[in-house]
């Protein structure tokens, strides 16, 4: 598993099916990726081109922290994104494939 950390789900039903679905060159783009931890076991599971996003320059800092000391920082590009803005230059939203999207909705 993914050793992230700073938090983190971990475990959620649904992921092991995820994990092996899709064709894993496809982009993923993770929205509010936290501590990386579905970016980095997907990245874990083979998948190729996967981009996490979050709104907290610290928490993209520690993302990719985890994604590197996970050994697939080669896998997971770590990116600012406020959902807001515009989408970050680096960001092409055309070729993205699949986007997911855990815990990102918090009430005071």
């Amino acid at each position: 598993g993914a050793s992230c950390p700073g938090g983190g789900a971990g475990g959620a039903p649904h992921r092991p099916a995820l994990l092996q679905a899709g064709a894993k060159s496809d982009c993923v783009l993770e929205l509010g990726a936290g501590t990386g931890e579905l970016a980095i076991r997907l990245a874990q599971a083979g998948w190729r081109n996967i981009v996490a996003t979050d709104g907290e320059p610290a928490v993209v800092r520690n993302m990719r922290y985890n994604a590197n000391a996970n050994k697939v920082g080669h896998r997971v590009r770590c990116l600012k994104w406020e959902w807001g803005d515009a989408p970050p230059p680096k960001l092409d939203l055309g070729e993205v494939d699949l986007c997911l999207a855990t815990d990102v909705v918090y009430y005071d």
